[in-house]
């Protein structure tokens, strides 16, 4: 299954992120790292990007006080995190 992560030296360009989802053949994971950094863009990379296709895996790791601010919970839909 290929695995993309993205933190400050990412595999894939961030802002290719929704191409390369969509290419993907088969299963995909997508991982971010010290998410906060993304700011607003990662409330819509939770919303967007598991809604492009099936057998997509999307995890990402921030600072539990952070996710509050972060992590829009009316706009994720039925997203948990």
């Amino acid at each position: 299954m290929p695995v993309y992560w993205i933190d400050e030296r990412a595999n894939i360009d961030p802002h290719k992120l929704r191409a390369v989802v969509l290419e993907a053949k088969g299963p995909v994971a997508v991982l971010v790292d010290d998410a906060d950094v993304w700011g607003a863009t990662l409330s819509a990379w939770a919303r967007e990007v598991p809604s492009l296709r099936r057998e997509l895996f999307f995890g990402c790791a921030l600072r539990s006080s952070r996710v509050g601010t972060l992590l829009d919970v009316d706009s994720l839909g039925g997203s948990r995190y």
